[in-house]
């Protein structure tokens, strides 16, 4: 029986099914989500691509502490019929403690995957980027939270483990940070995050624009596909609510992919896809905030839309990953603007919208999940905003664009039954 391959992925990361699209190999799903009604019709939709599917419900990791959560994962994993693939594809949110989990297993039957010592770094933000350190990129060197000071603020904190944002948060003064953190209990903001993301660091936070960075590796050589802005909520927890393509004019492109190519050389991945984010301070520096040898969700979508044809970078990933063939990047000449976000919106359940707002000759692709009686999330980051769906827009310039996005978003005009708008909830 020929072989399959294992992609696994979360369902809250709909671009997921742009990246089922490019891959023409038979496969097996691995979910990693919570399970409620509104994931459903995401599950059903992925029965197209897959007859195997495997959801491990990361709701039950709530009431765990990180060991067990760990162990549930990594009995979940390893039950997986690991004698039918061939290989472990790094997909759409293959990192964290499933990285590591996937390269022990890859390992022990003989699949084609990172090797478990590259994954022990690549996969752990703190050991990634104490890596990078020591080869001279600048990252943010962590703090313990006995040593803070006042002036230390405002002060980021990050799961470990963490990936797309998810409980990365803004501490602006030493009550809010003792407030996250608090003691464990159900009280504390802490509390929602660790089970599957282990412990958080505690660093600066870097004042700047933040470029999302995807490419691929093909012999120790990177390439980067593309490089966009990612715009990012002032609430307490982040919230990468859009993406602008091109960069602007002051973000050096030939300095992105310079230090693009010293990550890759630094943590030695040799061939694959990855993704990098960087913030751009006021000396036009780029400090490194986050790494993944994976493909980037968001880039997939944003491919498409700035280079005007059906490719991603899966396609040169895919390849570059299983040293098939020789690939380059592919260029984007297309300079007018795009735009690609979620539908920021507030807490409720959704009454009626106007669909017409969908009609606009700007828009160039878009998905909605507004039906009647739909519960929109808190859009504390960026799978929750972008769960209400998503919306691609074109302009002449940059300050159009986001007058575009923010006029589609009061077209909308979404009508609650019942609302709750966001406040410092901490």
């Amino acid at each position: 029986m020929k072989k399959r391959k294992l992609i696994a992925a979360n369902l809250n990361c709909i671009p997921i099914l742009d990246y089922l699209t490019y891959v023409k190999m038979p496969v097996d799903i691995l979910l990693i989500s919570y399970k409620h009604p509104q994931n459903e019709m995401l599950f059903e939709k992925l029965k197209e691509y897959s007859e195997n599917i495997y959801w491990f419900d990361a709701g039950h990791s709530r009431s765990s502490n990180f060991f067990e959560a760990a162990m549930s994962l990594d009995k979940f994993v390893g039950s997986l019929p690991w004698e039918s693939y061939d290989s472990v594809v790094p997909s759409c949110i293959s990192d964290g403690l499933l990285g590591q989990v996937l390269a022990k297993y890859a390992s022990r039957f003989g699949c084609y995957f990172y090797p478990v010592d590259f994954a022990k770094v690549a996969f752990d933000k703190n050991k990634y980027l104490q890596k990078l350190y020591q080869d001279g990129l600048l990252v943010n060197k962590e703090m313990a939270p006995c040593d803070v000071r006042e002036e230390d603020f405002p002060l980021v904190c990050k799961p470990a483990l963490g990936s797309g944002g998810v409980g990365v948060y803004v501490a602006k003064n030493k009550e809010k940070l003792k407030a996250f953190l608090g003691d464990g209990s159900k009280k504390s903001a802490h509390y929602h995050f660790t089970p599957l993301w282990g412990d958080f660091r505690l660093e600066s936070f870097i004042e700047g624009p933040v470029v999302s960075v995807c490419g691929y590796v093909q012999r120790g050589k990177c390439f980067v596909d593309l490089a966009y802005e990612l715009l990012v909520t002032d609430l307490p927890y982040r919230a990468e609510y859009g993406c602008l393509w091109p960069l602007a004019p002051n973000l050096s492109q030939k300095k992105i992919q310079e230090v693009c190519q010293k990550v890759v050389t630094s943590l030695h991945l040799t061939d694959g896809p990855f993704m990098v984010d960087l913030v751009a301070d006021n000396q036009g520096r780029f400090w490194v905030i986050d790494f993944s040898p994976r493909f980037s969700s968001t880039g997939i979508k944003m491919v498409k839309f700035v280079s005007q044809e059906r490719r991603s970078y899966v396609d040169n990933g895919v390849q570059a990953y299983f040293a098939e063939v020789s690939v380059r990047a592919q260029s984007t000449e297309n300079d007018r603007p795009i735009f690609f976000g979620g539908l920021y919106l507030p807490k409720g359940t959704v009454k009626g919208f106007n669909k017409e707002a969908f009609s606009r000759p700007d828009i160039l692709e878009w998905s909605c999940n507004l039906e009647p009686g739909y519960l929109t999330m808190e859009p504390r980051i960026d799978s929750q905003v972008f769960r209400n769906g998503w919306v691609a827009l074109t302009a002449e310039d940059r300050p159009s664009l986001m007058e575009s996005y923010a006029d589609f978003l009061g077209q909308l005009n979404v009508e609650f039954s019942e609302t709750q708008y966001l406040g410092d909830i901490w």
